[in-house]
């Protein structure tokens, strides 16, 4: 398989541009195997679900929660400040940004909390800011590749912006030299850790609009929400009240009633900065 560092010409809104690179990094690598085949992760606020077996994965301040999506039950925590992506077949693959042009990857048994193993570390150019949780700066997403008994790749697809943070109005041609615009995608090797790059697909991706649990309407419709994701006939909401307490919940879809609320370490809100044209 060629491998090739993909680039992006000007900044994408964040959501349907990385999720097309994302998929068509996918499908470059489902191509380069035979057998193999692609699992989009169920969004959930924070986090990821697991609809089959009935799971739930989100991260608070103090690291990532295992849900109960039936009650609410809090089935068991894993420390740190990690970011669940992609949950299957009993494995829930997390990360986090260890360094500031770093991000780790690890795989935990989603039975109890163990990790199983850490992947190499996925180096960015020095200029990007890496953040474990997605912001204006820098951004990503991931799918499992499963071979023919397990998962054994993860698909991560990235894109990251930067611009000139000075003082004074510069001159035009300061703005554009300081102006950089990249997207990317990896290939991890969930079993052995291998990183390497992997090649953007030139087949045409169609991508939904909509970033995952960014439902406006459903949103407008619960104070003080930040997110909404619906799974199955339930939707679930992060939520931070007025007193600036932070909560899970989660509600009917056909009747709007309250079925559980679990209480939540608030996460500190990002604060990148607004990209300048």
């Amino acid at each position: 398989m060629k491998i090739t560092h993909a680039h992006a010409r000007a900044p994408s809104r964040l959501g349907a541009p990385l999720l097309a690179l994302l998929l068509a990094a996918g499908a470059a690598a489902q191509a380069a195997t035979d057998g193999a085949s692609l699992e989009k992760p169920t969004p959930f606020p924070g986090g990821v679900a697991d609809p089959s077996r009935g799971i739930g994965y989100t991260a608070d301040a103090k690291g990532i929660i295992a849900v109960r999506l039936r009650d609410g039950a809090r089935l068991w925590k894993y420390e740190g400040a990690w970011r669940p992506l992609v949950a299957s077949g009993g494995w829930l693959v997390a990360s986090r940004a260890s360094a500031p042009q770093t991000l780790t990857v690890v795989v935990l048994d989603a039975a109890r909390a163990a990790r199983q193993r850490l992947s190499a570390d996925v180096k960015f150019p020095e200029w990007v800011s890496v953040s474990t949780f997605d912001g204006e700066v820098f951004s990503y997403a991931a799918v499992l590749r499963h071979g023919a008994r397990r998962p054994t790749d993860l698909v991560l697809a990235w894109e990251a912006h930067s611009r000139y943070r000075g003082g004074a109005n510069p001159p035009p041609f300061v703005l554009e030299q300081q102006r950089r615009d990249e997207t990317g995608a990896w290939l991890i090797d969930l079993t052995g850790g291998r990183v390497s790059r992997l090649a953007e697909s030139d087949a045409a991706v169609a991508a939904d609009s909509s970033p995952p649990c960014r439902d406006r309407e459903a949103l407008r419709r619960e104070p003080g929400a930040s997110e909404a994701c619906a799974v199955g006939a339930r939707a679930y909401y992060s939520v931070e009240t007025p007193a600036g307490k932070c909560a899970l919940r989660a509600r009917s879809v056909s009747t709007g009633r309250l079925l559980w609320e679990l209480p939540l370490a608030c996460r500190p809100a990002a604060r990148p900065g607004r990209l300048k044209a």
